[in-house]
């Protein structure tokens, strides 16, 4: 299962600090470790890069110690998951998604108020930032509280968006098994195997399928099989 918890916090709160010393712990544990940061500015390439990336749709840079890619287009949040690898997901900024517990970074006590929303598991002072003892205990806390819920604002948990069910779930009120969605069936097999899916991936290729399958004239509700050769 994939633990996710999201940094959120004003501008110079020590954010992107803090989720460095967090993703070491938790490779430490044996966690990999995804990180997704909000970029509000345009992304910086070089000029040969950029004109590189602009000519076609998909650009990757590969080294011997990196590999970055680059894609010209804007990946919606559940992509964004989807595409990330690893059991334990970080989102950086995206105040506004909801889909998991938060860590608040804080410049001062003052800004408790205007953004905790009840999803928050604990606060980060950018002072504390020197202290080995209480990253220790943060990366705990996430390692222990981190989750995902679907992301989909679908409804289907009686809350009109993932933020209610999240909170239930810090409480203890509810469980991930209240997030519908994620409990779906949807399945892929290669060779009679089955490949294991992200929640995220199975939202996305069940919406996917059922796009094209709901246009075909005679469909009805009901299980859906599709068979193709992979090759």
């Amino acid at each position: 299962m994939t633990k996710a918890v999201q940094v959120v916090g004003f501008k110079n709160s020590g954010k992107s600090t803090l989720i460095r010393e967090l993703s070491e712990r938790l490779r430490e544990k044996g966690r990999v470790v995804t990180v997704i940061k909000n970029a509000h500015e345009q992304l910086a390439l070089n000029d040969k890069d950029r004109e590189m990336s602009e000519s076609c749709d998909r650009y990757i840079l590969a080294s011997s110690s990196l590999t970055v890619i680059y894609v010209s287009r804007e990946y919606k949040m559940l992509q964004l998951l989807a595409s990330s690898e690893g059991d334990f997901v970080i989102l950086e900024g995206f105040k506004e998604k909801n889909y998991m517990p938060r860590i608040v970074c804080l410049n001062d006590d003052g800004e408790k108020e205007k953004l905790a929303d009840g999803t928050e598991i604990a606060f980060w002072k950018k002072e504390d930032g020197g202290d080995p003892k209480k990253l220790d205990e943060l990366a705990e806390i996430a390692d222990k509280k981190g989750f995902l819920v679907a992301g989909l604002d679908c409804g289907e948990c009686g809350h009109p968006g993932c933020a209610g069910l999240v909170k239930e779930i810090l409480s203890e009120k509810k469980s991930l098994a209240n997030c519908l969605p994620l409990s779906q069936k949807t399945t892929v097999e290669v060779n009679g195997a089955k490949v294991p899916l992200s929640p995220f991936v199975a939202e996305i290729l069940k919406e996917t399928f059922c796009g094209f399958v709901k246009s075909l004239k005679g469909t009805t509700r009901g299980e859906v099989t599709v068979k193709f050769d992979l090759k």
